[in-house]
């Protein structure tokens, strides 16, 4: 049994917000309410200690000026021991989420004068957002899966590759998303479903798991198998750490669930799939999300001097 991880504590006001995200705003994933809690939390923890004091209400943020939060802002790319300073696009993430929880409040009349100005997000640079592997690395590590990984991990990987689905829509694949060559995937990020065609080979990696899947009650796609207990629906931990196993086994500097996702779209483009395309098959709301994919490469430059040579 999964101990399930022990939220840290926060005050009840912050809590309606949270409950304000889940029920009443639609297309909010439980994944992305954890990331609102703990961005809050330790954003709490930081008032405590910049004013020196054991709690923080409502009256605390209400008190708080430009300067302040201009100050926690800062306090996001300092890297502190041996960690590693945050991406540009988590310091946003961090950003956006505190924005959302000052403007939920002014929404409710409960104060007219939590900033909000100081609170704009930085500009994402597009390597920190569309990092990929090229096709030749994608490759490689698909072989190495392949020759020395299970079933399940190879699966995995053809899909995160062929697929371009997020990691929590992975997780929450079922047997019954999959049939023939159509997978049936449920947005992450609200309960919108989309339909990607799958290519042989990944059709046929998912058929060789389905033949050692383990036996369970639980209707997971891909399982966690122990020699204790029931077989049960595989985790963001596990996924992330099979990545990272076969990422050290093919040197390669850095891949994550995210960069499978980011290889996907961008050879697809590459391959010529137009972007509105590209946005259906993704799951993308909007048409500027795909636009990262829109960055001419070396790939299509060298295409384009062939068309008009003399």
């Amino acid at each position: 049994m999964v101990k399930q991880k022990q939220e840290k504590p926060v005050p009840q006001f912050i809590n309606d917000f949270l409950e304000y995200q889940r029920y009443e705003k639609t297309g909010t994933s439980e994944n992305t309410i954890k990331a609102y809690h703990a961005d809050i939390y330790y954003f709490l923890e930081w008032i405590k200690q910049y004013k020196g004091i054991n709690e923080v209400t409502l009256e605390t943020l209400n008190e708080l000026v430009d300067q302040d939060v201009l100050r926690w802002k800062y306090s996001l790319n300092k890297s502190e021991g041996d960690k590693k300073p945050l991406s540009a696009s988590t310091i946003g993430r961090k950003i956006s989420t505190i924005h959302s929880l000052f403007r939920y409040f002014n929404k409710l009349h409960v104060s007219d004068s939590l900033v909000a100005r100081a609170l704009r997000k930085p500009p994402i640079p597009v390597d920190d957002r569309a990092k990929y592997l090229s096709r030749e690395v994608a490759i490689k590590l698909k072989s190495k899966v392949y020759q020395d990984g299970i079933e399940r991990d190879y699966a995995i990987i053809m899909i995160f590759l062929n697929a371009g689905l997020r990691i929590g829509e992975l997780i929450s694949l079922d047997l019954s998303s999959i049939e023939k060559n159509v997978l049936t995937v449920v947005k992450a990020k609200g309960n919108k479903a989309r339909q990607i065609v799958l290519n042989q080979e990944t059709v046929d990696a998912i058929n060789r798991y389905l033949a050692v899947r383990p036996k369970s009650k639980d209707n997971a796609l891909f399982l966690l198998d122990y020699f204790e207990g029931e077989p049960y629906r595989i985790t963001r931990t596990s996924i992330e750490n099979l990545i990272e196993k076969y990422r050290k086994l093919c040197r390669i500097k850095h891949c994550t669930a995210h960069t499978l996702r980011h290889t996907y779209g961008t050879l697809r483009k590459e391959a010529g799939v137009s972007l509105e395309t590209l946005k259906e098959l993704m799951g993308h709301e909007r048409i500027e999300t795909t636009l990262i994919y829109a960055k001419t490469t070396l790939t299509e430059k060298a295409r384009v001097a062939e068309l008009g040579s003399i």
